[in-house]
């Protein structure tokens, strides 16, 4: 369960963690969210909040009305840039339209901090349209909602690497569903590589560009450095 917020401001500290399948985003997220490196500001990931399925049903509609213009954003952003495939509408779109709303629902917890492989962990996976321009795509959306965010971690590793883990991950699946995966992992990869550039030149979040061949402990001990001396002190 969470604590209440120990820090003196009111309003809570949302860090997304970007980058390269297999990087290891989650790992550690969890590794600094289950150790308390963060303490005395109470961090959280989404799996530590415990909510009922029934409270959140019932709270949809609300959520649906205060979200309303990101989720017709959303939609219209899918139906300009994206093709009309299954993975896109379903696997990445389906998601993405669900965390909008998930993230107001989320804020009415008590933390200090939440970090999350989120938004725009997701967007690199969208199969564009032929001619539409991925930079300006992925652009159009992070400016979007670069509001949302105090801080990026963006994990990156190399595409041998990437690959190696992948078939690690995948090795008892069937087949089909192997294929389908590894293509997008691949365009993931090839547009996360043009995320990067996008989040490395704005200037509107600070960002953390991590190495993720590194240890799992030098990678915790960047990220709690990094919301410390950079989110914390400028907040």
């Amino acid at each position: 369960m969470s604590r209440m917020p120990s820090t003196q401001k009111d309003r809570k500290l949302y860090v997304e963690f970007v980058g390269q399948h297999t990087a290891g985003k989650t790992t550690i997220i969890r590794d600094i969210v289950d150790r308390d490196l963060l303490k005395p500001q109470n961090a959280i990931y989404p799996q530590k909040i415990e909510r009922s399925h029934l409270h959140f049903s019932l709270s949809l509609p609300k959520l649906i009305l205060l979200n309303l213009f990101d989720v017709v954003f959303v939609s219209l952003f899918f139906l300009k840039y994206a093709k009309y495939t299954w993975t896109n509408y379903h696997a990445a779109g389906r998601h993405i339209w669900k965390m909008v709303i998930l993230h107001s629902y989320y804020s009415n917890f008590n933390f200090d901090i939440w970090m999350k492989d989120d938004l725009l962990h997701l967007l690199p996976r969208i199969e564009f349209r032929k001619k539409v321009s991925v930079s300006f795509a992925l652009n159009i959306f992070f400016s979007r909602f670069a509001h949302l965010y105090d801080g990026l971690v963006f994990i990156d590793l190399p595409y041998e690497e990437m690959k190696a883990r992948f078939e690690i991950r995948f090795e008892n699946r069937s087949n089909r569903r192997r294929l389908n995966r590894e293509l997008v992992y691949e365009r993931a990869y090839m547009q996360n590589i043009i995320l990067k550039s996008i989040l490395i030149e704005q200037s509107k979040v600070p960002i953390l560009v991590l190495d993720g061949l590194t240890d799992l402990e030098s990678k915790s001990f960047e990220v709690v450095k990094f919301i410390k001396e950079q989110i914390f002190e400028q907040d």
